[in-house]
């Protein structure tokens, strides 16, 4: 699959990123902020909720709040208070328990 942002012109130089995933939409999200030309090369025809996941810990939020991001992510996450390990089989292999930490 191809995503093209910011049009196309035979006078620019367009950027291609391998990858559509958080790096590579990073990076496109920044890329149309400056009006830079891109273009997305992904292998994958559609998003897989199954096993995705996206954490973020402290030291990433200052790069969400740069990207203009961070509310966004606020509004559409919840708090981690488990994780679950499990291998190829779906077998469960353990849990860390985050219940008694407190919010940011």
């Amino acid at each position: 699959m191809t995503s093209t942002g910011s049009g196309h012109s035979a006078n620019k130089l367009t950027v291609t990123i391998v990858g559509g995933g958080i790096g590579g939409l990073a990076l496109a999200n920044m890329f149309e902020r400056a009006n830079i030309e891109y273009r997305i090369l992904e292998k994958s025809t559609s998003a897989k909720a199954l096993g995705s996941s996206l954490g973020l810990d402290a030291s990433s939020l200052p790069v969400m709040e740069q990207l203009g991001l961070l509310e966004d992510f606020k509004a559409a996450s919840k708090a981690v208070r488990h994780f679950n390990f499990y291998n190829e089989q779906i077998q469960s292999t353990g849990l860390v328990d985050f219940e008694c930490q407190t919010e940011m």
